[in-house]
């Protein structure tokens, strides 16, 4: 992977059943990634969905990338968007076996410029969405825009596909920053 310069994407967990659910991702980085690491310390890695400190104390400490808000509000290169949205049927997710995940897509930027206000770090959102993860990988950044404006909105209750509905992240509730494909106005 390293000759190749393909990265390792990870969801950073243990499945070990006798380790606490609270634990894995620590119990991951201590047995797994931290090894990996000091093996092939040339090796671009993402850790996918980091929850706890020891996550972003590891990534801090050596060259990974992805992030919590301390870590990402402060304008490192080393963190980038990546929403892993779950748009799972409405069915599928409210039954005894429900499908994991939730569904953010539609207000995914949103709540990242609502973050970013609150942290002081508007400044440093654009790179986070839009520059670090394509630098990361060595591909072209995109030229087409995105605008974030500071209006209320309310998101949809439920959106429609083929097979059913699918429920999004905070259904029914007001956001405060709008996003548009309109072009900004100079």
């Amino acid at each position: 992977m390293v000759r190749q310069e393909i990265p390792l994407l990870v969801h950073g967990e243990v499945t070990d059943p006798h380790v606490d659910i609270f634990d894995r991702e620590k119990v991951f980085i201590d047995r797994i990634l931290a090894p990996l690491v000091q093996k092939l310390p040339q090796l671009k890695i993402v850790m996918e969905h980091i929850t706890t400190m020891d996550a972003v104390n590891f990534i801090e400490s050596c060259e990974l990338g992805q992030a919590i808000v301390s870590a990402v509000t402060k304008g490192s290169r080393r963190y980038f968007l990546g929403t892993d949205s779950a748009p799972h049927d409405k069915r599928n997710k409210e039954c005894s076996c429900g499908c994991a995940g939730i569904y953010s897509a539609p207000v995914a930027l949103s709540l990242y410029a609502k973050v970013f206000e609150e942290a002081g770090a508007l400044d440093n959102l654009e790179a986070f969405t839009s520059f670090n993860g394509p630098d990361f990988y060595g591909l072209p950044r995109n030229t087409s825009k995105i605008v974030l404006r500071k209006s209320g909105w309310e998101v949809s209750a439920t959106y429609k596909h083929s097979s059913g509905e699918i429920v999004p992240m905070f259904a029914g509730s007001t956001l405060e920053w709008l996003p548009s494909d309109d072009e900004p106005k100079e």
